[in-house]
């Protein structure tokens, strides 16, 4: 198999029957496959399961050719190219056949023949990307990849696609600190990538947060993967159900996104407690434990958590220890890009809370984002 065509929705299939025609020159030279609930399917196109075809199509064919939103043939894709760059070409058309994407690395000049040969079949232009995002059009899956942000609704994602196809500016709501270095300031810079910084949530398309969004709000959240630290701390005798309800208020009085929570740091000696044991061993969540001793030690200053002196005489024991796992995930992540801009660093204590003998405090890791 020379070349093979996919359809992603049901109104591609049309599309791909055209190409398949137009593609096979010899004889199975070119095969067109569609959605396996496509019963009654065009003449000559066969019905399988995508994903397994993708996968299989990337071993096997010289060229593949996806059919339908680009948002929808990136993600279907991401899993089969996390290994190593695919060695077929790769080549997006959109279900109704007004655009031609050639996607990711392949041999250049092959797609882009083949690119704006199968533009002139379908009497439409070549869209072209920079697949790595300098210096071209913006990808929403690979910014999304870069700076370990979870994609929340992908129908929403899909309609900014649409937008960075239509050529509009694609604004991005993030911390200050958080915006990439330079960006937002050079006229040059913004007219290429087709982005721009701004603090209002309210204008929008894309609003990075480790918090939930309002259920009003017409943008797509991304959210930043495992940066809230939780720091416990508690009186003895709580039962595991206080732990569990304490941590479920917590977390949903400040609206943290579960996928941006990272996990709780306690002090050592709170690994003793039999109730706090069984409740992590329940919520499978990763739990980070510092002595007495290292919390005093950290640099800074850290406010009262209501619950002083506990547990050998710590003092803000849950805020300092939320703070330093906060700071040790800051400092491999900096290690990990060292040498690049994106830095990373522990805020301090974001959100605090009691309830009833179980105290919280959360510490967020700031990732400054990449384009």
């Amino acid at each position: 198999m020379k070349r093979a065509v996919i359809a992603l929705s049901h109104e591609g299939a049309a599309v791909c029957r055209r190409l398949v025609s137009f593609l096979s020159a010899d004889e199975d030279s070119c095969r067109g496959f569609v959605l396996p609930d496509q019963t009654h399917g065009p003449e000559g196109i066969e019905a399988q399961a995508a994903s397994a075809l993708i996968g299989q199509a990337l071993k096997d064919a010289q060229t593949l050719v996806l059919v339908g939103p680009i948002g929808r043939a990136v993600l279907a894709l991401s899993g089969h190219l996390k290994k190593k760059a695919p060695e077929a070409d790769l080549i997006v058309v959109d279900d109704s056949g007004t655009y031609v994407i050639p996607l990711f690395e392949g041999r250049e000049e092959g797609r882009q023949k083949l690119s704006i040969l199968l533009a002139g079949f379908l009497q439409t232009e070549v869209i072209q990307t920079d697949h790595d995002g300098a210096g071209g059009t913006f990808s929403l899956d690979i910014f999304a990849e870069k700076n370990r942000l979870f994609v929340t609704n992908r129908l929403r994602a899909q309609k900014i696609y649409g937008d960075v196809l239509a050529g509009r500016m694609i604004h991005i709501c993030c911390p200050a600190s958080q915006v990439p270095a330079g960006a937002g300031f050079s006229v040059k810079e913004i007219l290429a990538s087709k982005v721009m910084w701004t603090d209002s949530p309210l204008s929008a398309q894309i609003v990075v947060s480790s918090q939930l969004l309002n259920p009003d709000q017409d943008a797509l959240l991304l959210v930043p993967r495992k940066v809230v630290w939780i720091g416990m701390a508690f009186k003895k005798g709580c039962q595991a159900e206080e732990f569990r309800d304490a941590l479920s208020s917590f977390i949903e009085d400040y609206s943290f996104h579960e996928k941006a929570v990272a996990g709780i740091a306690v002090m050592t000696s709170a690994m003793e407690d039999e109730a706090f044991a069984d409740f992590c061993q329940a919520y499978h969540l990763p739990v980070r434990t510092y002595s007495p001793a290292q919390l005093m030690a950290l640099e800074g200053t850290a406010e009262s958590s209501g619950l002083v002196h506990m547990h050998g005489g710590a003092v803000n024991l849950c805020d300092r220890a939320a703070l330093m796992a906060a700071a040790q995930d800051a400092r491999a992540y900096n290690e990990e890009n060292k040498g690049q801009e994106a830095g990373a660093f522990a805020l301090s204590i974001i959100a605090r809370q009691r309830c009833g003998s179980v105290s919280l405090a959360a510490a967020y890791v700031n990732r400054r984002l990449r384009l």
